[in-house]
Formats: structure tokens, C-alpha cells, sequence
């Protein structure tokens, strides 16, 4: 056998092994920052200048370009493969109901809605607040209406919320945050995979947003939102399905850095159109903090075997200074059967008197998964067609409910509503305080236009019922003939009075046209049932428990007894109540409206506890550099009154402050302890060894950690990072190079603890390499040690168990696996030995459950082999070297290839910083060559002394820097460049490194050799230094002088200063600096502490010591106020160099123009400027004029 692993090492008498190692893995990241970030001007002063003009369509009606991400689903079985397969029937509703909606509850208000000649389908979304209803639709304008009158009140692009304005492309959501009292504007862009998000800041949806612009990893078809409490949730019909959650209060409170996270789940049963809905709480109230957001979909059998039903699965997500996302496997609620298959070709729906059909948006749930609590469970409501015939298709409709002890949700209520021969689709469904549901949707068929229609049930009604008449709220007079694009939804909301719906949806008459009505399920002669919660139930005396009302049937009047409460009654709906003293009370309720009046006494409800405060704390960090802080935060219960702290080693030693930050000078390891008390007595805590502190000057940038292998002197082959979380390692054995192992470990909490795992049975192989996914999903390359072969293994449970990928064969007698790589959850290639004068090449698109042979040209190989991890990869290039001069470059995620010659002999080392610049090295000799044009052309490079020799990794997000290890004698330690070489830098020069990866600057680990599980084996490095700018004052008169301070702290430590100032005339290299700028001025710091660099900027402002006006009656300037343009009449003045100047109140300079041509009038146009009081100054020589101008908009 051939040995792939090269260079022996022999360190502290013990010979160890040091491979080739895998340089410049790209790396999928979960979190998302925005792209772009505005504070917009408000809506209505937009519009102004940039008013809505519908697009010239010159006659050509454009169609979104989200069905080309929508493959049709494949249905393997059909209701001729049995019963099962078709749609249950003892479900169905036949009949009409004939409870008719009284007039005044059934249509409320009803208006047109917005239209575009130009773009189709609509996707029509609106929401109503409370004074406005705001409509969108695809492509092009939102609207706002006054609620009350149907009155136009604003229409704009939705576009114009960002700067450029985005090109309108689609899918828009709309929903009002009632929680926030808030506006909440999407849509998706075309180019980009961009996500639109504008939030108001206001609740007037015509006033100032804050618009966040979000990259997804894909192109997000079909968005859907909802709302959570602790974010914005999304779906979107994506290649890989995953689903994003939004930062929602960070948004709401307008920060430019509001992250959003995602994370990828597995449907099992289709791989084409699939878009799940997030559970949505926008009605009813929020659920408790840390509540994981469910989102379902329907399951149809006829996909892939089992029961039909409704699937469901739970995200969690965890903001904080790391943030964290995960989805659970599915649970299928079952339901009766029924059949979703529809036309391949989207052509469903029947309209009178054409043969065209209408697309039924088949496969999918439909707008929205309405969330609600009440007492003891929780609701949601969802609905989505089905096929009742050929000719037929109908809505069925489910409440599912959820135990909120036990977590478990199931079936409460399912029905088909298909009354007569008429297909209906488009259903948008709703539940309102009273527990009414209503079902809105199209109808049509042979004999009806396209209509908007209505129907719905009472909480008390037969089960699976809508015994409501249908309500037409518009009917169509004409079909479609020009396309089968229709919907593709509608959108029922629930108006902040909890009984109002509110629907937009697409009806045909002379064309495709939205209408937006409301209406409400009246309750007839039902009585209420009452029912309550408070919070909290077990109190400190003195404290108070908010009531708040739950009844149905609509409550006209409450009247609550509180034993032992103040004050003990009320007939407020949702009353506060404080207990004084210690004890367990009853809370009764009575709820009347015209029908009638229930009672509800909940025994023991309220506990009143004289409790002393249990003391709990954390600290954030607990681990930090010398001169670092860590901010202590109480979570003491009972309510503590007081607080003593006590910080060993810390400054100050100790605090009466609640929360406390405290800073660390000297290194070691320290105890906190905190006391807390109230009227009921005190208790202390004390954390032992609780904060760490690290001098950067003693370990060189690297933070020892344990990589908990069992048995001594494994050493790190290399390291593949997911996030800065979550990184897998492989080892080797240092002690006995001979020995061949599959050993490797594992961390996903950054490296605090690392799990030792083995890949079990295979015998006669050892690991090449490991392709992190996540931290349950990877993939490993092994590689014989005695004959020929290799194997593409694949865990999905953190490396528990192992399962081979058979197609990716390796299975000639010549084959040897070298290296597999995936480029995200679904591409990959892996890479052996030549077979017949071809590198041994696969690729797979479905995350290895086919792999297909490369057979490309580029492959190919006069003679020689590859080495074992040889390999780097960056975006969708890949390179790989071989024991020639030659490496082998794709840049297409390993599909087609290409070969160059390099000067060394052979080539065991690849790193890349991009798709061009890179280095080749041959290890044995030390030889290095170095690439500027992604590997197609050579030349040779001499590293210089610092440059070590194991293993070379580049920085992401730190252009042309690398950082290089050594674990040879005479090459210990570690260095790194900032310049593709051109110099190297040592960090540190007395540990023994194996392997380096880095995720960026932030996160990244260095690989060497174990003492014991508990003792050694990896590096972590520090990070970069976090970095503020202050100012001090950071407003001055002109004359005076400010102080710019630079506060740096963790990281390497060795800070290096380089201040810049914007306008341009301050640098310096100190921390510290005082300065006297004449105009405001931006001061911009970079601190660099090894390779890390970090940038703070802070702004002194300058005021003049004073403006004053100059009267020259000779000059006229006018109109003022002015608007869109400002005339200057110069007069009697004449001059050939006049200059006019604009300043703000402050005495900025904003606005400079010369007239050289004795002109004798000027024209300034002001659509740049914002709306305010400035100062013009007409001069030449001397100052004319000086004249106070106000600008309106």
C-alpha cells in the first residue's frame, strides 16, 4: 500500500504524524445581518416626490417569475391504488348551511381593492389596524385606506420604503403587529435572493419606517410570515427547505444590526412545490417566552405511502450573543383522507364559457395558520383544496388544538366544505375572540364567474360544520382566457376588536380585479361561557396579578370577586389586583351579555408567598483577557429589594448594584458571590471558579482546550467549522504513526467541552477527511490502509452511527478515496486516485443519495496519484494537488476541470483566500508557489522564516490573510499574513500545531496533540477585541477642543492604533488624542491585534459660535418658504465670481456654486434637500448677503 500521509514529525522523543491537510472550506452560515438598513422619511412625504405611476406594460401582461421554482408535486400513488389514495367523503359538507348573517354583521364595509394591467397574479395581502386597512399586491403599489370610510388615503410603491428603491417584485405580505402597534411591509427580490422587510415606526402606516433588506441563501418563492414572540417567522418554497426567523423586537426598535436565523429541516415526502405555514399569534395574545413556533403543512399519502394528515414541526430559537435555531423531526397528525393531486400543468379550476383553467395552488396550505391560546389549550386553524373530481375541486379545513400541560396537539375538528358542484379554492380561514371561524374564498365553475364568497360556524356548532349561508361579497361577470395564473392567495385578517374580519382576494369581471370587505359571524342568542387567566398566579405580597378576561360568546359585562384582593371587586374586563398578605384565594367571574350570564370560581388560584429571595446570577463572559469586563446580571427570585456583591479579584470588589459590571486586570481564576434580600429575609450565593481570566501575552493568541480523546498523543489531522459553535476534528494516532484510526471529536458550544467519537467497524480503513453540515449532519472520506477502495460515510445523529453512500463506489482495484467535500446541504464531490488515466471523481446534487461519475476531460492524468485531504474550497471552486507538479481547479462545485503545472515537485498543500489568490506547497521540501489567477498559472514564492510549515489557512472576511502553523522542531508555534505573503508575523513559537480552520476572525481552531481527554489536544483562538469610540464632549462650539478615546478590550491583545478622520486632516497611533475640528467631523479607529482588525466610529459636532443674517435689499430671494426650486435675483450686484452658499443651522457647508459669468439670476432645484431652516450666503469678495431660507416638502 501507498501511504498518503506524508511528513513524519518527531516532537519530545515521541515520533508523531502530521498530514496534509484540507485549506479554505467555505462555511454555510445560519445567521443573517442585513444587507442594507434605512430610517426612511415618512411614507406621505415620499410619495410627494416620488408619487405612484403605474409601469407602461405596452399591452404585455408580465407573470411572476416564482412558478420556475415551483417543480409540480409527484403523486406515486392515485384513488385507483384504493380508497386511502382519494378524498374521505364522510367529511364532506353537501349541504348549504342555512343560518343566514344578519345585516348588520354580514357585509360591514366593501370596496375595490387595488389592480395592475400589467402583472400577474395579484397575491393580494392586507391587514386592518385601528384606524387603517392596508392592502398590497404583486408588483406593484400598497395601499392605505381609512377603516372606517374605505377612503384612499396614501398609494405607493412599496419599492420606495428602500434607497434605491427595490424593483416591486412580489409576493408581498402585509400584517399589523398589535402586540407592538406596529406595521409590518414584505416582499422577495428577483435579483439577489433578497428579502424586503419594512417596519413603521409609528402606528400610522403612512409615516417613517425602518427597512431592512436580508440576503436568503436561496431564492425565497412564496414567503409567508407570522408573527411569535420572540420574531418575524418565514417559510418559502426553496430548494433546501428551511425556515427563517426575524429579530422582531430589535427591529421594532429600529437596530441597523437586527439578525435574522434559519435552519434547514427535511419534509420526507416532496422535493417539489412544499411551503409549511408558521403558526401565526398575530389575534389573541402572545405566546410565553421560550415557546418553540410550530409550523404545519398537509401530508398527502399519495407522496410516498402512510396516513394523510397535517405535519408538524417545532423551531426553536434562542437570541443572545451567539444565536441558535432548531428544528425538530415532523409529527403527523392524521386526518380522513384526501387527495391533493392536481393538474401537473396547474390547470384546475373551470370558468364559464372558456377552457381555460385557473390555477388551484394545489399541494399547499393556504394563507394563513391562525395560532390562538385560550385556557388549557391552544387553537390553530388551516385549510387547503383538495380534489373532489376531475371538474371539482373543494376546501378542507382543520382545528387542531394543543394541551398546554402536556405540549401534545391533535385533531379537534376537520370538514370539506364542498356544498355543491362548484369548485372554491383560495381559502384564507380565521378564528376570532369568541371562537367563530370563518372561511373565505373564490368561487367558480361551468356556470359562475370567479366570486368572492364566505361562509363560517360558532364555537358551539356541530363539529366539521360551517353552518353559516355562503355570503357573496362580490360576484365575477367574466372569466380569464389569457393564462391559468391566478392567486396565488388571499388574505383573512382579524381586526384589533377581535370579532371584524377582514379579506382580500382576486374575483373577474372585465378583467382580474382584488376587493377588500369585512364582515362578522353574529352569535344569535348564545350565552356566554366564561373563563380567565391571570398572571402571575404565585405572588410576593404587595405585588399584583393581572386578570385578563377570556370568555366567549361575546361578554357584554364582568363582574369579579377577588378574595382577599384590592381591590376585592371589579367590573373592568381585564382588571390588576394586588394581595397583600400571605395565603391561597379564590377568584371568581361572572360574564353576561342580552342572552344571558355564566360564572367560573377558580378555588386556590392565587398563591401569596413570604418568601427571602433565592439567589441566582450569571456572568457575561465568564471567560476573558486581562483588562476585559464581565457584566453581571440578578436572577434572583422573590424580589429582592437589596443586593451585595462580592467580585475575588475584580474591580470594584464589591457593588450594592442589582447588575454590575466589573473589570479584571490581573489573570487567574476567580469566585463570585452575591447576597440578595428582601422584607422576608436574605440568602447568599457563591459561584466557585467562576471567571477566567486569560493573559494574551502568555498564550499567544490560542486558548488551550481539552478535545476529549481518551487515549494520549492523538493528533488533530484537520478541522471542518459549521458555525462558531459548532466544528468537527479527525485525529490520527502521534504515538504510532502505523496504527490506523477513526477517530474524531466533535463540539457544539464553541468549544468548551468536545465530545471523542469513533467511526465503528470498517476495518482496514482510517478517516481522510470530514464535511461538516451541522452538528448532526457530516460526511466522511475514509481511506484503505491495506488495499484498495474507499468509502463516503454519512452520520445525521453527531457521529453516533455511520452509514456508507454506496454509489460513490471507489470499488476498482486501483481506487483510493482521498478527500470528500460538500458545498452545501446538497452539492458535493468527492475525489480519488486516477482509474485508467482519469482521477476518480463524484458528484452528487441530492446530498449523497446518488453519487454520478465525473468522466470530464479536465481529469485527466498521465501518471501519479492524489494525496489524502488534499484539497481546498472556496465559494463553488475547488482545487486538489497530486504527487506531480500539477493541480486540478473546478469552478463549478467539482463538475467540470481543469489542470496547471506548478514549479515544486510535488504538491501536499492548498490554501486559497479567494477564487483567485492562493499558494501550492510541497511540505517535504518546504517549496512554495503562489497563484493570482485561481491556480491557472504558477509562480514560484520564498516564504520567509516566520512562515510555518504544517498546516496554512486563510481568514474569511480578512482579504489576502492566512495564518500558518508548525508542529516541527524548529517550526513550533504559529504566524500569519495580511498581505498574501509579502510578510509573515509570528503569534507564538512554543506550542506544537498540527492543523489550523478559521470561520472569520472571530472563531477559528488550531489542532496539536493530547495529554489526556481532559488535558490538551486543541487551541481555540481568542477573537478579535471588541472596540468602542467616544467623544468627550462630543458637541463644541468652533474654537474648542474635544478628547477621542478608543476602548479596546480582549482579543491578542497588542493593539496597534490608526486613527482617520472624515473630512480628511487628523491621524494618530495612540489611543487617545484630543483634537479641535472646525467643521463636524467623523473620527474612524481600526485597531488590529495580531490579524483581527476591528473598526469603531464616533462624530464631534461644531457649531458656530453664532449665524447671523445679512440684509442686502439689493438681492431677492424667492419664494420662501420654497419647495421644489429656489430663485436668487442677484439685482445691482455684478460680479464675475459670485459664490452662493447653503449652510444648516450648525454651520455646515451643504450646498457651494460659483457664477463666473456676471449672470444675474440663479436657479437652485431642492429635491435633495430635506425639509428645514437653512442659511444662503451670496459673496464674492466680501459677503453680500446672508439670508435665513425655509425649505417645505
Amino acid at each position: 500500500m501507498r501511504k498518503k500521509l506524508l511528513v513524519l514529525i518527531a516532537i519530545f522523543g515521541i515520533v508523531y504524524f502530521c498530514p496534509s491537510l484540507s485549506i479554505g472550506q467555505n462555511v454555510s452560515h445560519d445567521v443573517i445581518y442585513p444587507s442594507e438598513f434605512l430610517e426612511t422619511r415618512p411614507l406621505r412625504d415620499i410619495v410627494k416626490d416620488y408619487p405612484f405611476v403605474e409601469k407602461d406594460s405596452k399591452g404585455v401582461v408580465h407573470e411572476s417569475i416564482d412558478r420556475k421554482y415551483r417543480k409540480p408535486q409527484t403523486f406515486i400513488y392515485s384513488p385507483a391504488d384504493g380508497p386511502q389514495y382519494g378524498e374521505d367523503p364522510s367529511v364532506r359538507q353537501t349541504t348549504m348551511g342555512t343560518r343566514p348573517i344578519v345585516s348588520n354583521k354580514a357585509i360591514i364595509k366593501n370596496w375595490a381593492g387595488q389592480t395592475a394591467s400589467s402583472f400577474r397574479p395579484f397575491d393580494p395581502t392586507g391587514a386592518a389596524g385601528p384606524n387603517h386597512y392596508v392592502q398590497a399586491i404583486n408588483g406593484t403599489p400598497f395601499k392605505v385606506f381609512n377603516k372606517s370610510t374605505g377612503a384612499n388615503m396614501l398609494t405607493a410603491n412599496i419599492g420606495s420604503l428602500w434607497s434605491p428603491a427595490t424593483a416591486n417584485d412580489g409576493d408581498p405580505i402585509i400584517m399589523y403587529d398589535k402586540y407592538a402597534d406596529r406595521w409590518f411591509v414584505s416582499q422577495f427580490g428577483q435579483t439577489g435572493n433578497s428579502i424586503y422587510i419594512a417596519i413603521s415606526q409609528t402606528n400610522d402606516p403612512t409615516g417613517a419606517y425602518y427597512a431592512y433588506t436580508y440576503t436568503s441563501p436561496q431564492f425565497p418563492d412564496y414567503l409567508k410570515f407570522s408573527i411569535w414572540e420572540n420574531g418575524y417567522y418565514m417559510t418559502s418554497n426553496q430548494s433546501t427547505d428551511r425556515v427563517f426567523c426575524f429579530e422582531r423586537d430589535q427591529m421594532i426598535a429600529g437596530n441597523p444590526s437586527a439578525r435574522s436565523i434559519s435552519a434547514t429541516f427535511s419534509t420526507g415526502s416532496t422535493d417539489a412545490f412544499f411551503v409549511p405555514l408558521p403558526a401565526d399569534a398575530a389575534d389573541g395574545s402572545l405566546p410565553t417566552a421560550g415557546t418553540p413556533l410550530p409550523f404545519f403543512s398537509l401530508y398527502d399519502n399519495a407522496w410516498g405511502g402512510g396516513n394523510d394528515g397535517v405535519k408538524f414541526w417545532n423551531m426553536t430559537v434562542n437570541w443572545g450573543a451567539t444565536a441558535t435555531a432548531s428544528i425538530s423531526a415532523a409529527t403527523l397528525i392524521q386526518t380522513a383522507a384526501f387527495d391533493a393531486s392536481y393538474d401537473a400543468s396547474w390547470n384546475d379550476v373551470t370558468q364559464p364559457g372558456t377552457t381555460t383553467k385557473l390555477d388551484g395552488i394545489g399541494g399547499v396550505a393556504t394563507y394563513r395558520a391562525q395560532w390562538r391560546p385560550w385556557n388549557g389549550y391552544n387553537s390553530l386553524v388551516m385549510n387547503w383544496g383538495v380534489k373532489i373530481s376531475t371538474t371539482q375541486r373543494s376546501i378542507r379545513w382543520v382545528e387542531l388544538r394543543q394541551d398546554q400541560t402536556s405540549g401534545t396537539w391533535s385533531l379537534y375538528q376537520e370538514g370539506t366544505y364542498t356544498p355543491d358542484t362548484h369548485t372554491r379554492w383560495m381559502g384564507s380561514i380565521a378564528m376570532d375572540d369568541n371562537g367563530s371561524i370563518s372561511l373565505a374564498y373564490c368561487k367558480s365553475s361551468s356556470t359562475v364567474y370567479p366570486t368572492l364568497c364566505y361562509t363560517g360556524r360558532l364555537a358551539s356548532d356541530p363539529l366539521g360544520e360551517m353552518p353559516f349561508t355562503e355570503t357573496i361579497a362580490i360576484a365575477g361577470t367574466s372569466s380569464q382566457t389569457s393564462g391559468n395564473r391566478y392567486g396565488d392567495y388571499s388574505h383573512t385578517s382579524l381586526d384589533p376588536d377581535g370579532v371584524t374580519f377582514w379579506h382580500t382576494g382576486e374575483y373577474i369581471s372585465g378583467g382580474v380585479k382584488t376587493r377588500v370587505y369585512s364582515f362578522q359571524l353574529p352569535l344569535g342568542t348564545v350565552p356566554p361561557v366564561a373563563d380567565f387567566t391571570g398572571t402571575p398566579t404565585t405572588i410576593l405580597p404587595e405585588q399584583s396579578v393581572q386578570f385578563t378576561d377570556q370568555t366567549m360568546n361575546a361578554p357584554t359585562a364582568w363582574s369579579w370577586d377577588f378574595l382577599g384582593g384590592t381591590p376585592s371587586t371589579s367590573s373592568l374586563q381585564n382588571p390588576s389586583i394586588i394581595y397583600s398578605n400571605p395565603g391561597t384565594y379564590d377568584v371568581t367571574l361572572t360574564a353576561t351579555n342580552p342572552y344571558g350570564n355564566n360564572a367560573i370560581t377558580k378555588t386556590s388560584y392565587i398563591n401569596v408567598v413570604a418568601q427571602a429571595p433565592v439567589v441566582d446570577f450569571i456572568g457575561t463572559p465568564t471567560a476573558i483577557n486581562t483588562g476585559g469586563s464581565v457584566a453581571f446580571t440578578d436572577q434572583s427570585t422573590n424580589t429582592p429589594t437589596s443586593w451585595l456583591w462580592t467580585f475575588s479579584g475584580g474591580t470594584p470588589a464589591s457593588s450594592t448594584l442589582q447588575n454590575p459590571t466589573v473589570v479584571y486586570n490581573s489573570n487567574g481564576v476567580y469566585d463570585v458571590s452575591l447576597s440578595a434580600t428582601n422584607t422576608y429575609g436574605s440568602n447568599s450565593s457563591t459561584k466557585s471558579s467562576y471567571i477566567t481570566v486569560n493573559s494574551p501575552s502568555n498564550t499567544g493568541g490560542w486558548i488551550e482546550q481539552a478535545s476529549g480523546f481518551a487515549t494520549a498523543s492523538r493528533g488533530i489531522s484537520g478541522i471542518s467549522i459549521v458555525d462558531a459553535n459548532t466544528a468537527w476534528a479527525w485525529a490520527y494516532d502521534g504515538a504510532n504513526t502505523s496504527n490506523y484510526i477513526k477517530d474524531f471529536t466533535l463540539t457544539s458550544n464553541g468549544g468548551t467541552t468536545w465530545t471523542a467519537k469513533t467511526i465503528s467497524g470498517n476495518t482496514g480503513f482510517a478517516i481522510a477527511n470530514i464535511s461538516a453540515i451541522s452538528s448532526t449532519v457530516a460526511y466522511a472520506s475514509l481511506y484503505p490502509t491495506a488495499t484498495a477502495g474507499g468509502k463516503v460515510m454519512i452520520t445525521t445523529n453527531g457521529g453516533t452511527t455511520w452509514t456508507q453512500q454506496t454509489t460513490a463506489t471507489f470499488s476498482n482495484g486501483s481506487s483510493f478515496l482521498n478527500f470528500v467535500h460538500f458545498f452545501d446541504a446538497n452539492n458535493g464531490v468527492c475525489m480519488g486516485d486516477p482509474i485508467n488515466g482519469k482521477f476518480e471523481v463524484y458528484n452528487t446534487t441530492n446530498g449523497g443519495t446518488t453519487w454520478t461519475l465525473n468522466t470530464h476531460a479536465g481529469l485527466a492524468i498521465a501518471t501519479g496519484y492524489g494525496y489524502v485531504n488534499d484539497f481546498c474550497a472556496v465559494g463553488d471552486n475547488i482545487w486538489f494537488g497530486s504527487n506531480t507538479n500539477k493541480v486540478f481547479r473546478s469552478t463549478d462545485k467539482g463538475l467540470t476541470w481543469a489542470s496547471s503545472s506548478t514549479t515544486l515537485t510535488e504538491v501536499n498543500v492548498l490554501s486559497f483566500s479567494d477564487a483567485n489568490n492562493g499558494f501550492a506547497i510541497y511540505s517535504t521540501s518546504f517549496t512554495v508557489n503562489k497563484t493570482s489567477n485561481g491556480g491557472a498559472t504558477w509562480t514560484a514564492y520564498t516564504p520567509s522564516a516566520n512562515m510555518r510549515q504544517s498546516d496554512l489557512c486563510l481568514v474569511p472576511g480578512l482579504l489576502n490573510t492566512f495564518v500558518s502553523v508548525g508542529a516541527g522542531t524548529g517550526d513550533l508555534g504559529s504566524s500569519y499574513t495580511k498581505n498574501l505573503g509579502v510578510a509573515w508575523d509570528t503569534i507564538d513559537s512554543g506550542n506544537q500545531y498540527t492543523a489550523v480552520k478559521f470561520l472569520d476572525q472571530n472563531t477559528g481552531w488550531a489542532g496539536g496533540f493530547n495529554t489526556s481527554a481532559t488535558v490538551g489536544g486543541i487551541y481555540k483562538w481568542y477573537g478579535a477585541p471588541t472596540l468602542s469610540c467616544s467623544a468627550n464632549p462630543s458637541t463644541i462650539i468652533t474654537g474648542n477642543s474635544s478628547t477621542i478615546f478608543a476602548d479596546a478590550a480582549g482579543g491578542y491583545g497588542h493593539y496597534v492604533y490608526n486613527w482617520e478622520s472624515n473630512p480628511a486632516g487628523f491621524s494618530g497611533t495612540s489611543a487617545g488624542a484630543t483634537v479641535s475640528p472646525t467643521v463636524t467631523t467623523d473620527y474612524s479607529i481600526t485597531v488590529t491585534s495580531a490579524f483581527n482588525e476591528v473598526i469603531s466610529t464616533c462624530s464631534i459636532i461644531v457649531e458656530p459660535v453664532g449665524i447671523s443674517e445679512v440684509e442686502n435689499s439689493a438681492i431677492n430671494i424667492y419664494p420662501n418658504p420654497a419647495r421644489n426650486e429656489l430663485n436668487i435675483d442677484f439685482g445691482s450686484i455684478s460680479s464675475s465670481d459670485l459664490t452662493v452658499k447653503i449652510y444648516n443651522l450648525v454651520g455646515e457647508l451643504i450646498y457651494m456654486k460659483k457664477y463666473t459669468d456676471f449672470e444675474s439670476k440663479a436657479k437652485i432645484e431642492l429635491s435633495k434637500f430635506s425639509a428645514g431652516v437653512y442659511y444662503l450666503s451670496v459673496s464674492s469678495n466680501k459677503e453680500f448677503a446672508k439670508k435665513k431660507i425655509t425649505i417645505i416638502k
